[in-house]
């Protein structure tokens, strides 16, 4: 299964994506967020690692409708899902 996460960076988030990193059924963490995760600060696999993606957003107030990896419209929600 492939996980799309935002707040990844913050107290509630970090464990979320923690658990789901070390979870064997899940291949892909893709983190969404205005920083990197810091990853080597966590004491995970390096299997485990490399499950995380991340797409960062500096500034969610740059976003325009049909950039390839935040779109607003609910069917290219699913498109995107889909297809990651």
């Amino acid at each position: 299964m492939k996980i799309i996460l935002t707040g990844a960076t913050g107290y509630v988030g970090e464990g979320v994506m923690l658990e789901l990193l070390r979870t064997p059924q899940v291949e892909k963490v893709l983190s969404v967020g205005r920083r990197s995760v810091k990853i080597d600060d966590y004491p995970l696999s390096e299997s485990e690692k490399a499950k995380l993606e991340e797409y960062i957003i500096p500034d969610f107030m740059d976003l325009k409708a049909g950039d390839k990896h935040f779109v607003i419209n609910p069917r290219d929600i699913t498109k995107l899902t889909k297809q990651w």
